[in-house]
C-alpha cells in the first residue's frame, strides 16, 4: 500500500470513527450506532498482517470504542474473542518511536478495559523485553515508564512502584501519549498529579497510582506480593457502615475541648450516604468515601477517594489533598500566586482506613451499640446462628450477603505554612512528618465497621 492510499484509508476511517462517537453521544450512549457494528464487521474480515502500522492502531482504537460502547449501552463485560481481535492489530514490531508510544498506550488501555489479570501480566512481560530498546528516545522512555508504573501498581510489585515513581517525579509536567485530559486542560499536569485528578473525577475508571507511590514504603511491609489473594478487577457492594468516634486531639484549646466531650458521648451510628461501591483494581481498591468531602474548584465538594492494596485479610486505603483555608478563598488567585516564595498557609488533610476482614454478615447489615440494626434492617437471630465450620448448603443462603469489616478511620487534618511553589510539591506531599511543622493539628481516629460484598 502506497503512501497516498494510507493517507486516504486513515482519513476514511477517522472521520467514521469521529461519526460513530457523534451518533453514540447522540443517544445518550445507550445505543451502539449500526455503522459501528459494519466497521467492526470490516475490520474481522481484514487481515491484520497486510495493513501498515498506522491503519493497525486506527482500527485497535475503533474495536476498544466498540468495547466501552458495549460497556456504556449494555452493561457488558468485554468479550474474549474481541479483546483478542484488539491484541491481532496491535501484534507488531514498532518501527519509529512515535508509533511505538501509540502502541504502548493502545495495550496500556485494552489490557485496562479487559478488566483481567491475566492481560496485565502479558503487558508487564511484553514491557520487559522491549526494555534495552526505549532508552534512545526520551519521549518513549518516559511513556515505558509511565505505563510500567502503572502496571506495577496493580500487580504489586511494589519495589518497581518506587524505582518508576522516583523517575516519574523528575519529568517535565506533560502527560506523555495522547491524553484527552491534557489536551483539555490550560496548565499542562504532571503524571502523578493526574493520576490525583482523574481518580477523583472518576473513580470507578482508574485506580489513583500517586497516592499508591506516596505509601508504597509502608505497602512493601504490610502487603507482601507472596501473600496477596488472586487478582481481580471488579466492584464490591457496600452495604452498610457505622462508625464511632474513638479517639481525638487537637492543638487547639477549644476544638480540644469540644472534641473531647464529643468522644465521652460518642455512639456508633450508621453513615448516611453512603457510597454503594468499593472499585477493584488488581491488587488495589478504591473506595470514594462520602463522609469526607474534597473541596474542587468551580464544582460541587467531590467525595475522598481512598486507595491502596488489599488481600484475603485486611487492606489499608488513604488519600490526601491540600486546600486553602476559607478565610482565605475571596483572595484573587493571580494576587495569591504572583510570588511563587511567597509563604502561605494551607491546610493538609491526610485519611487512612485500615480494615480487618472479621465473619460473615447474613444480612448484610450491622447492630449499632443499642443493638438495633442500621438503615439497612437484618435478623440478629440469623447472625447469631452461623457457623462458619458447618456446610454452607446446611444454612440460610443470606450468609452469603457480605463480609464485615473491622478497622480504623483516621482523619489528621493541620494548617500549614509553606512557599507557594512547594503546594504541588512530591516532596511536601511524601513527607510523612509533615504534622511536626504544623501550626494547628487535629487529629481523630473512628472505630468503623462496614459490611462489604467481597467475593469468595
Amino acid at each position: 500500500m502506497n503512501d497516498e492510499a494510507i493517507i486516504k484509508m486513515l482519513y476514511e476511517l477517522e472521520t467514521k470513527r469521529t461519526e460513530i462517537l457523534g451518533k453514540f453521544e447522540q443517544s445518550r450512549n445507550k445505543v451502539i450506532p449500526k455503522e459501528m457494528i459494519e466497521t467492526m464487521s470490516y475490520i474481522q474480515e481484514r487481515d491484520p498482517t497486510k495493513d501498515p502500522q498506522q491503519i493497525r492502531l486506527l482500527c485497535s482504537q475503533l474495536i476498544q470504542d466498540f468495547i466501552i460502547m458495549q460497556a456504556s449501552a449494555y452493561g457488558r463485560e468485554p468479550d474474549v474473542q474481541v479483546i483478542k481481535l484488539a491484541k491481532s492489530w496491535l501484534d507488531f514490531e514498532a518501527t519509529d518511536a512515535p508509533i511505538k508510544t501509540d502502541q504502548i498506550n493502545h495495550r496500556y488501555a485494552l489490557s485496562l478495559r479487559s478488566r483481567s489479570v491475566k492481560e496485565f501480566n502479558e503487558l508487564y512481560k511484553w514491557l520487559e523485553d522491549m526494555k534495552s530498546t526505549i532508552k534512545e528516545d526520551k519521549g518513549l522512555c518516559q511513556n515505558w515508564i509511565l505505563r510500567n508504573f502503572q502496571c506495577c501498581c496493580i500487580l504489586g510489585k511494589w519495589k518497581e512502584v518506587l524505582e518508576h515513581g522516583q523517575f516519574l517525579e523528575k519529568m517535565d509536567p506533560e502527560v506523555p501519549g495522547d491524553s484527552p485530559l491534557s489536551q483539555q486542560s490550560i496548565v499542562p499536569l504532571h503524571p502523578l498529579h493526574l493520576f490525583d485528578y482523574i481518580a477523583l473525577k472518576l473513580p470507578n475508571q482508574s485506580a489513583n497510582f500517586t497516592q499508591v507511590y506516596y505509601n508504597v514504603g509502608r505497602y512493601a511491609e504490610l502487603f507482601d506480593p507472596r501473600l496477596t489473594p488472586p487478582l481481580r478487577f471488579g466492584e464490591w457492594k457496600i452495604m452498610d457502615c457505622i462508625m464511632c468516634l474513638q479517639s481525638a486531639f487537637s492543638t487547639d484549646e477549644t476544638r480540644n475541648k469540644d472534641l473531647q466531650n464529643q468522644i465521652a458521648t460518642a455512639t456508633s451510628n450508621a453513615v448516611s450516604n453512603l457510597s454503594k461501591f468499593i472499585f477493584v483494581f488488581g491488587c488495589l481498591v478504591q473506595y470514594p468515601c462520602s463522609w469526607v468531602q474534597v473541596p474542587s474548584p468551580n464544582q460541587q465538594s467531590k467525595p475522598a477517594v481512598l486507595c491502596g492494596p488489599w488481600n484475603d485479610t485486611e487492606m489499608e486505603l488513604t488519600a490526601s489533598f491540600v486546600q486553602r483555608p476559607s478565610s482565605n478563598s475571596d483572595v484573587d488567585t493571580k494576587e495569591k500566586t504572583q510570588d511563587k516564595d511567597e509563604m502561605v498557609q494551607v491546610i493538609r488533610n491526610d485519611l487512612r482506613l485500615h480494615l480487618d476482614r472479621t465473619t460473615p454478615s447474613m444480612t448484610g447489615s450491622l447492630k449499632n451499640e443499642n443493638n438495633t440494626t442500621t438503615s439497612n434492617g437484618g435478623n440478629s437471630e440469623e447472625n447469631d446462628n452461623y457457623d462458619e465450620m458447618a456446610e454452607p448448603s446446611s444454612q440460610s443462603m443470606s450468609c452469603a450477603a457480605g463480609w464485615i469489616w473491622n478497622g480504623t478511620f483516621d482523619h489528621e487534618e493541620g494548617l500549614l505554612e509553606i512557599k507557594e511553589k512547594d503546594i504541588p510539591s512530591f516532596q511536601f506531599r511524601k513527607d510523612l512528618q509533615w504534622k511536626e511543622k504544623s501550626l494547628k493539628l487535629t487529629c481523630r481516629t473512628w472505630s468503623i465497621q462496614i459490611v462489604m460484598g467481597t467475593p469468595d
